[in-house]
């Protein structure tokens, strides 16, 4: 007669916590998509593993090692401010498009130019014939210094950035960036330092003049990168004002000439664009 007899089903993804694993989420995912920091293999992820805790924009969301998803804040994220006071209502007189409202665009390697002045003497030629130069960022160009930001092509690095009209009656557009995978000289994560830079061409309804178009507008505000990654949160109203420059008034179009993103040595280190794999 079998007095006591103990049977113990152990698996991984039963949502109990049985000998041999450090946690159970009760799914066996390969990615922790709930933030629980619980591997796959029921086992801790390992510390600085990024998990989707919170919604946040302007914290970085990491595993500490003991099955907690830690946020810390990222400095320079959060530049945004309230919406001003109302400003007059603008003329519509000038030709644009009232519906170009939301602007969308992912960053690209930037390159240093091709047979354009303050650019690389061509070297070679493509297929087709087109002047060449050996591709060199700028990075390179300022030989390659410790702190320099290059991309991590280990991982799926990338970087987005939107625009969004926003103060209805307040004339302003929100600014939001987000990047991931880039490494510092010495091939670790980069925790520094650069810049987010605009460069705008405005044609604005002036309160006191009229229609007008500007001198093309350059304006930026730091971006700080922790363990690889960074966000910003911003308005162009708030970068204009970085640059000493006044708000926009309604009735304002701006064409986006360039967005740059710098790197600590004001290196240009990401441009909008698209790659083809």
């Amino acid at each position: 007669m079998i007095d006591d007899l103990a049977i113990v089903a152990e698996c991984c993804g039963n949502g109990v916590v049985d000998t041999g694993e450090q946690c159970d989420d009760g799914n066996t995912l390969g990615t922790d998509e709930d933030g629980n920091c619980c591997s796959s293999t029921c086992q801790f992820e390992p510390a600085g593993s990024f998990c989707p805790f919170d919604t946040d924009f302007c914290t970085l969301d990491a595993c500490d090692g003991a099955g907690t998803c830690a946020s810390t804040p990222i400095p320079n994220c959060n530049l945004t401010r309230a919406c001003g006071p109302a400003r007059p209502a603008g003329n519509d007189a000038f030709e644009h498009p009232k519906k170009a409202k939301i602007f969308q665009t992912n960053l690209v390697q930037a390159f240093v130019s091709c047979g354009n002045v303050g650019g690389n003497t061509p070297s070679n030629t493509t297929e087709g014939g087109i002047p060449a130069c050996t591709p060199e960022t700028f990075n390179e160009q300022a030989a390659s210094p410790s702190n320099g930001w290059h991309w991590d092509e280990s991982v799926s690095s990338q970087a987005v950035v939107k625009m969004k009209a926003i103060c209805p009656g307040a004339a302003d557009a929100s600014v939001k960036m987000k990047i991931i995978g880039v490494l510092d000289g010495n091939g670790q994560p980069a925790s520094t330092q650069g810049h987010f830079a605009l460069v705008l061409r405005v044609t604005l309804d002036d309160p006191s003049n009229g229609n007008m178009t500007t001198m093309d507008v350059v304006g930026k505000v730091p971006v700080t990168m922790v363990s690889g990654r960074s966000a910003l949160n911003t308005t162009v109203g708030v970068i204009l004002t970085e640059a000493g420059l006044p708000d926009l008034p309604n009735g304002t179009s701006f064409e986006i000439l360039d967005i740059q993103l710098l790197d600590p040595n004001d290196s240009l280190f990401a441009h909008p664009g698209i790659f083809l794999p």
